[in-house]
């Protein structure tokens, strides 16, 4: 369009675009000239596919016999990863979770804290790739972030340091420091300090309801795992529960920290008693306002067992890990609930000690039905990064007597 535009006067031009298969920046420029003089200012437009930017996972378990699996996306190729693998041990799933966590486009302080825990959790696991200085590198992002948001009191607010802080999301940034710490990441001891002064102010206060005793015994656990003698605190806590929730806290995560935690001050008794109640797999109506779902009670289960119990996690066969990944078939997990589940299959990979690196081989099939043997790579997680024609995968029997988990 072309503007003869008086002196002194104005002009104005109405454009119609139409978008192209091309996703990107759509470069606009526009020219204004007289005499030999002219000036040009561009301008782009975002073109992108009609519907959000996402990270979807499909996982499962087969034992014998061959797996098929349909791709059911079709993705453009900007920004497009897609990626392939199998394993004897369901820690392969972490690699879903870490793009859809990498890719997480918001910043609460449970949100952030979820995406630097697999750093911490899987520095150590090279076929993740985490090199230790990139999980240096993130734990100290997380800790810059963490010291502007605590407030006076030790407690963290879910966007700024203020009064009007989150009890869970609180506790949950205590349990990402203490991991880091007893990972032996630096975290300095004052922001840890003045955590565990919160826990303790919370730990002494009486929850209204359910949800929040539970992130009272969240508390407690990880007071007694820094060191503490909480006894007078849980026996509170037991008796709190036992008048306004007799026969419900028991199976609820509040009594499988608490089994955690009788563990940890060796009345061993008390905690096998209470924590034989629970298995993986149990149905929880989900309760996201506080932070509760199947998934998020049922992994920090599985880590429990591993790191308190391990007597009872060699119990555990595919089937209850199976029932603990299940959400994620269907779609069924947000930030936390991920960040849990990375960090349950990775004490649960670490607690099976036998399994070796086996003989895994898949196939691409193409749309027109020819098959393509997939080149995975080595090692106990093998991967490989799969056509965008794809339509389906075949997995063939495996050498492995465990189930295997794509």
């Amino acid at each position: 369009t072309s503007l003869a535009i008086g002196e002194m006067r104005e002009g104005s031009a109405r454009f119609r675009l139409r978008a192209k298969s091309l996703l990107g920046a759509a470069k606009l420029t526009f020219t204004g000239s007289m005499a030999d003089k002219s000036s040009s200012y561009s301008t782009e437009l975002s073109v992108r596919p009609p519907v959000a930017y996402r990270s979807s996972l499909q996982a499962g378990f087969f034992r014998g016999g061959t797996k098929e699996v349909a791709i059911t996306r079709t993705l453009y190729p900007q920004y497009r990863e897609i990626r392939a693998g199998i394993s004897s041990l369901p820690l392969v799933l972490a690699r879903g979770l870490l793009g859809y966590l990498e890719k997480f486009p918001y910043g609460c302080t449970e949100q952030l804290v979820s995406q630097a825990m697999p750093a911490i959790v899987l520095y150590d696991r090279p076929e993740f790739g985490f090199a230790p200085e990139q999980s240096q590198k993130t734990l100290a992002r997380i800790i810059g972030i963490l010291r502007s948001r605590q407030n006076g009191d030790g407690a963290f607010g879910l966007w700024a340091a203020n009064s009007g802080v989150s009890e869970f999301a609180s506790v949950y940034a205590v349990h990402f420091l203490l991991e880091a710490k007893e990972r032996h990441f630096p975290v300095p001891p004052d922001i840890l300090e003045s955590s565990m002064h919160y826990l303790r102010q919370l730990a002494a206060t009486e929850g209204a309801d359910l949800p929040a005793e539970r992130v009272r015994a969240y508390a407690v656990y990880l007071m007694t795992r820094n060191g503490m003698n909480t006894s007078n605190y849980l026996a509170g806590l037991q008796n709190r529960l036992e008048a306004k929730s007799p026969k419900v806290w028991e199976k609820d995560l509040t009594g499988i920290y608490m089994a955690a935690t009788y563990k940890m001050l060796k009345q061993d008794a008390i905690a096998d008693k209470l924590i034989g109640l629970s298995r993986p797999g149990e149905q929880v109506a989900a309760d996201y306002d506080h932070y509760y779902d199947g998934l998020i009670r049922n992994a920090q289960l599985v880590t429990i067992l591993a790191e308190h119990f391990p007597d009872r996690l060699s119990r555990l066969n595919g089937e209850d890990i199976l029932a603990l990944v299940k959400p994620l078939q269907g779609g069924s997990y947000n930030t936390l609930s991920s960040a849990y589940t990375i960090l349950a299959l990775d004490v649960y990979a670490n607690g099976v000690k036998t399994v070796q690196a086996g003989k895994f081989s898949a196939s691409e099939i193409l749309a027109g039905g020819a098959a393509k043997p997939l080149a995975l790579s080595g090692g106990l997680f093998p991967q490989a990064d799969f056509s965008a024609k794809v339509r389906k995968f075949d997995f063939p029997p495996t050498d492995h007597s465990m189930p295997s988990t794509w």
